[in-house]
């Protein structure tokens, strides 16, 4: 039996299924999903986001509760928070490769 790396957290969790959701239904390449999962996760995990006004810290959140049809989205604003490299690391990585992949 695989184990992970590291003990796996609310976020790493929350930031999988909203990777999935935006493959899914969103129908993102798994990079851009990558990123939006992370963001998502970020956004409802932070109380605040340093860097980030209080009203775009708002607009984020209201963002990543609305589920848009792929071409309702025209700007994607997870890329201001997150990148797919940032999930790797941060993700795929602290649980290990084996394990996430399974």
């Amino acid at each position: 039996m695989i184990a992970p790396k590291a003990e796996i957290r609310r976020f790493d969790i929350f930031a999988e299924w909203n990777r999935l959701k935006a493959v899914t239904q969103l129908r993102l390449p798994e990079p851009e999903a990558r990123t939006y999962g992370l963001a998502v996760a970020k956004v409802v995990a932070a109380r605040k986001l340093h860097g980030y006004q209080p009203r775009e810290l708002a607009e984020f959140k209201r963002q990543a509760r609305t589920l848009a049809r792929p071409e309702q989205i025209t700007i994607p604003w997870w890329h201001k928070l997150a990148s797919a490299e940032e999930f790797e690391k941060k993700i795929i990585q602290r649980m290990g490769r084996d394990f996430y992949e399974r």
